[in-house]
């Protein structure tokens, strides 16, 4: 980590602790909507069907084979199709009670306030995130998270998703940085770090996961507090 002025952070998964918060607001949603019935399935069994749905929808998305629209119309309505429950218009308040819900929950990653804290005096710290504007500046708000930040930076806003480069140069360029001096960390390997890279940046890899041998332990940590021993605080 050499000659670092910005750190660029991914938001969910690496700061909002995006697995909890959404199982939360899912769980409470399934049990008001009587999917068990519904669905003859239990909670956890649709959450897991619901995650692998979501999953191929924001990929396609950042492909942009389908829109913001289309992916918040399928994705509830699809795991109730997957259970034999043909209901959209169940699928589409789901959709909108999740979406009104999910970015008030305050989950955050182990020691991201603390670490965010300590950065804040030495560095300038930005977002870059993929997700729709309105429920990721309120996660940021609502989390207490926004202050800590000079600039963030949405695909929504700027019409490119992460790992396409355009986005990261986006960003460098409002921060008035130079890739060099830009450090970028995220959760997710291709999208984050493989992309910060393309744009000349500098990355580290968050990951929870036991590094492998074949890792390279110096690109990665497994807890956020790492990333002040990386840059020697």
């Amino acid at each position: 980590m050499i000659n670092i002025r910005h750190i660029f952070f991914d938001l969910d998964n690496t700061l909002w602790d995006f697995p909890k918060n959404s199982r939360e607001v899912i769980t409470d949603l399934f049990h008001e909507y009587n999917l068990e019935s519904r669905c003859n399935v239990t909670a956890s069994d649709f959450i897991a069907k619901y995650e692998h749905i979501n999953e191929v929808l924001w990929e396609k998305l950042r492909k942009q084979e389908i829109t913001k629209e289309q992916l918040r119309s399928s994705r509830f309505y699809n795991s109730m199709q997957h259970f034999g429950h043909d209901d959209y218009e169940l699928g589409y308040r789901m959709e909108e009670e999740y979406v009104k819900r999910s970015p008030y929950k305050k989950n955050l990653m182990k020691g991201t306030l603390e670490t965010l804290e300590k950065l804040s005096t030495r560095y300038q710290l930005h977002i870059i995130t993929n997700g729709f504007k309105e429920v990721q500046y309120t996660k940021l708000e609502n989390c207490g998270l926004k202050s800590y930040f000079n600039h963030i930076i949405i695909s929504e806003e700027v019409g490119y998703s992460k790992p396409n480069s355009k986005i990261f140069e986006v960003a460098i360029e409002r921060a008035n940085a130079k890739p060099a001096e830009s450090l970028m960390v995220g959760d997710d390997l291709e999208i984050d770090i493989n992309g910060a890279r393309a744009a000349g940046m500098q990355a580290i890899h968050f990951t929870t996961q036991i590094p492998t041998e074949t890792s390279n332990s110096n690109e990665s940590i497994n807890a956020l507090p790492e990333l002040l021993q990386r840059l020697s605080f």
